[in-house]
């Protein structure tokens, strides 16, 4: 079957571009936004800037049941970030819970 010339959309995958920007959104409130100019984020960089900064001190005021998720990308899921979570003592939703959602 041919392909009619109209019907196609160019389209241009993540190239690791210049811009990455993190959000926490809840039911009542957000966190403010973070923007990564240049470079990837890696685990480092998403434990000082995302949650020590943002996370950490935004989860007493939503309480008790404050949960965390992220998604699967590679410093979301590194041992070092689940233990960092685990002594913070902020609980995160299992990953199956995220694809359910979708």
């Amino acid at each position: 079957m041919r392909t009619l010339p109209h019907a196609l959309t160019e389209t241009v995958g993540y190239q690791g571009g210049l811009l990455m920007i993190w959000g926490g959104m809840f039911y009542e409130a957000r966190n403010d936004l973070v923007i990564f100019y240049r470079g990837s984020v890696n685990v480092q960089r998403y434990v000082e800037e995302v949650l020590q900064d943002h996370v950490i001190t935004f989860a007493p005021f939503i309480g008790e049941n404050f949960r965390f998720m992220h998604d699967n990308a590679r410093c979301h899921v590194a041992r070092s970030v689940t233990e960092y979570l685990d002594e913070a003592g902020i609980q995160t939703l299992p990953l199956h819970f995220i694809f359910l959602c979708a």
